[in-house]
């Protein structure tokens, strides 16, 4: 980052329900364990939005959108994080909010 470059802050309170798109995490329901956001965050837009904001994310985990807001930005909705191949967490965009399999370290988790 550029010293006197704009970052934009925001605090969000949208909740995106993420219930329908667990199937694909490879773990048990008592693996999985959700996350929450606490804070601001950077918003560059997803899925670099989900990577800069995310503790726990690896720069070899990738972001795919699996469902979408009707009527919302574009790239508000559910993300899945892979990780070498496997889905390991859900996260809902804006709120960062998720739910990840145990010991993956998304999300502090």
């Amino acid at each position: 980052m550029v010293d006197g470059s704009r970052i934009v802050l925001h605090v969000s309170a949208n909740d995106v329900p993420i219930d329908g798109h667990l199937d694909d995490l490879p773990c048990g329901a008592d693996d999985r364990i959700p996350f929450a956001h606490e804070g601001g965050v950077l918003d560059p837009g997803p899925p670099l939005y989900i990577t800069i904001n995310t503790p726990g994310l690896r720069t070899s985990d990738s972001g795919k959108q699996g469902g979408y807001v009707s009527g919302g930005p574009p790239g508000d909705g559910t993300w899945e994080v892979s990780r070498d191949g496997q889905v390991i967490a859900v996260v809902a965009v804006p709120s960062l909010d998720g739910v990840a399999c145990r010991a993956s370290g998304i999300g502090g988790v």
